[in-house]
């Protein structure tokens, strides 16, 4: 994303943000597109509906993972009594908040995916600049 920046802006403004948390990024990466005429309003559209799916897998995975440790939940089946065991990263903070290994995946596999859409948005981007 910082890359973004450094098209959209100059190289003071990029150092700067380079400091900044993801979500702060984002909202400048935004600002900058909002005022740029050069781009066209399809690769801006796609712009921020990738740093909005990217700030969702931010909020809703990547900080519980960050932040909290791997707890395993037990179950235990009415009918036979068996006991059923489940890894899970927890929220400290809200034990309602919980991903389980394959939600995990599952982020990691949309991430990846994100990323390679956001590649390619970029080097669109990018031709803008250089038929310019």
């Amino acid at each position: 994303m910082t890359i973004s920046i450094d098209v959209l802006s100059n190289k003071s403004i990029s150092n700067t943000v380079r400091t900044l948390l993801f979500e702060k990024r984002v909202e400048i990466l935004l600002e900058l597109l909002k005022k740029n005429n050069d781009i066209s309003v399809e690769i801006k559209s796609k712009i921020e509906s990738q740093m909005g799916r990217a700030l969702k897998i931010s909020r809703n995975v990547k900080n519980i993972i960050t932040h909290n440790h791997i707890l395993m939940e037990l179950y235990k089946n009415i009918d036979d009594g068996a006991l059923y065991e489940k890894e899970m990263i927890i929220s400290s903070r809200n034990w309602n908040k919980k991903i389980s290994i394959e939600s995990m995946i599952e982020a990691a596999n949309n991430t990846e995916s994100l990323a390679s859409e956001v590649s390619d948005t970029y080097l669109d981007m990018i031709d803008v600049f250089l038929e310019k």
